[in-house]
């Protein structure tokens, strides 16, 4: 029926999809270059974080907690939290780095708190993690325009 109608070759429309008919948008050939990379480094493990699948990674990511190394289960719950930072969800993110004490877990908390707009909290933590002011004054001096720029 379809054929015939619009004039086409073959069916648009099978059980399976048909890889001729694929478009890769810029996030798919993103996401796909991601994968080729973790396949081709032998990586253990390669995180897709869209938007939505936050909370996906995260219960993947504690299934998966004791077939890793803590360095790497580390890095990949740092990653979860910065998806859940650009979601907006600080308190979240906050919690899943809160007993990172890495230089990494340190300053992605700092970032964290500087959004949160504890500005003493952050620089302790940047300070900890032995990062200096030049390290995130841009962020920083983001945040007191909007404090200041903010009604009380």
């Amino acid at each position: 029926m379809y054929q015939r109608f619009y004039g086409l070759r073959e069916l648009p429309f099978e059980l399976t999809p048909n890889p001729r008919f694929v478009y890769f948008s810029r996030r798919h050939r993103e996401a796909l270059s991601n994968l080729q990379y973790g396949l081709f480094s032998a990586k253990p493990v390669t995180v897709l974080i869209g938007e939505g699948r936050i909370d996906q990674a995260a219960k993947r990511l504690s299934e998966l907690q004791r077939k890793l190394s803590v360095d790497e289960y580390d890095a990949l719950r740092r990653r979860v939290a910065v998806g859940w930072m650009k979601a907006g969800d600080l308190v979240r993110a906050d919690s899943a780095v809160s007993r990172d004490s890495s230089v990494e877990g340190l300053a992605l908390s700092g970032r964290i708190r500087l959004y949160q707009g504890d500005l003493r909290g952050a620089a302790e933590l940047f300070q900890a993690a032995g990062l200096r002011l030049e390290a995130w004054r841009s962020d920083a001096d983001r945040l007191f325009a909007l404090v200041i720029g903010s009604p009380a």
